[in-house]
């Protein structure tokens, strides 16, 4: 049932951020972080990790530098 759901929410979400995307690049938004593009992004992977039922849990937040480069690695717990 999860990933019908999620599956849905896929395909509704992502073509109407996307037009937003293609429309603020058409307008020649700049890429910055707290732009258009970074809250639509952040929106976006929002929406589908809380369909899929994924709770994100960051550690030493305050660690990663605001502009640096970052990679994410899931650790998967058993119940």
């Amino acid at each position: 049932m999860r990933t019908a759901l999620f599956s849905l929410t896929l395909v509704v979400v992502t073509p109407p951020l996307a037009t937003l995307v293609i429309i603020a690049g058409l307008l020649r938004e700049k890429s910055r972080e707290g732009s258009v593009y970074d809250r639509i992004l952040r929106a976006w992977a929002r929406v589908l990790l809380r369909v899929a039922g994924v709770r994100l849990q960051l550690h030493h937040a305050k660690r990663i530098p605001p502009l640096a480069a970052r990679v994410y690695a899931a650790n998967h717990v058993s119940p």
